[in-house]
Parts: C-alpha cells; structure tokens; sequence
C-alpha cells in the first residue's frame, strides 16, 4: 500500500460522525459491492470513487459523502508534493461546482451584507435553497432585515455555528470566509 492508500473501513469512518457507523458502514459496503471491490485496502482512487456513488445517494447520506470526499481530496493533495492544479475557492472566478463567486460574494456596501450572500458562503456544503431557508428563519428569529451590519451577520452565523451537524460546520467557514473577505 503506498502512502495514500486507505481501508473501506477508514471510508465509512469519514461518514460515521454524520450518519452513524453502522449505516456508513452499509451504505460503503453496497458502493463496494457496485464497483466490484472486494477487498479491505483499497487505493485512494478507489476511495474517492466509493464516496462518489455513496454522493449519489439523496439525502444527508449524500451529502455527508461530498463533504467527505472534499476532505479526503484535500488531504491528499496537500500532502503531495506537486502543487494543487486548482486555485483556492476564495481566488475562483468562473465555473465553481457550486456556481458562488468571489463577485457574489463581496458585501453590496462597506457596512453590509445582503441575507442572500450569507447564504452563498454555506451553498456549497448545504445547497442554496438550504442556506438561505436557515439564514432567513435565524435572521427572522433575531429580528435583523435584509441588509445585515457586519455584527448582524456574525451573530447569524454564529447561531448557525451552534447547531450540530453540517449546518454548524458550514455556518463556521462560512463565517471564517466572511471575516476574510472583509479583512
């Protein structure tokens, strides 16, 4: 096995803490059995392409497979040592997966940032329908209006961060992306 090299085991971990370990463990198992691997230690090739067919799947149990695959990507390509083909998100302009640019992205004034651009910093994890479903209802509940002060935003974001699961992990990028962007 070379450095990269994994276990099915290790791919249904990365799934474990959102979908459990038992059904993590089923649902890799199932993409195994789809794409004829049948044994233990699998290359990272072959990992990436289980996360994908389990990514196919509707529901949190797709979701939490992007995300994972995101995360087993990334840590590969920063351990080698050719550098990434792909500018960070932040440097993207055109043709990211999830159609948000950093153009999108900049607040429409100095002091503000519209609900909806909040909501962009979370759509590529939760999908723009989501996002902007759960920032408005926080932005309701917190009484702010559509144009948010810096502060107003953060607090969104903040009690976001609060929840467990994938929303709390999107709202804290999405709130570290946010403080970058207007640093």
């Amino acid at each position: 096995m070379s450095a990269h090299d994994t276990t099915k085991r290790a791919v249904a971990l990365l799934l474990a803490a959102t979908i459990g370990e038992e059904r993590s463990t089923e649902v890799v198992g199932q993409a195994a059995q789809r794409r004829g691997i049948g044994t233990e230690d699998i290359s990272h090739a072959q990992a990436l392409a289980l996360l994908d067919d389990v990514a196919s799947i509707e529901g949190i149990v797709g979701v939490a497979a992007r995300f994972a695959r995101q995360r087993l990507a990334a840590r590969v390509s920063s351990d080698s040592d050719e550098p990434s083909r792909q500018p960070p998100p932040a440097a993207r302009t055109h043709g990211s997966p999830s159609g948000v640019t950093r153009a999108s992205l900049a607040p429409s004034t100095p002091q503000g940032v519209h609900r909806r651009q909040l909501a962009s910093l979370m759509a590529p994890t939760l999908g723009l329908d989501k996002s902007t479903e759960i920032v408005n209802a926080v932005a309701d509940r917190l009484q702010l209006g559509e144009e948010l002060a810096l502060d107003g935003a953060l607090l969104v974001l903040e009690t976001l961060a609060a929840e467990s699961g994938l929303v709390g992990i999107s709202a804290r990028f999405a709130k570290a992306r946010l403080i970058l962007m207007l640093a």
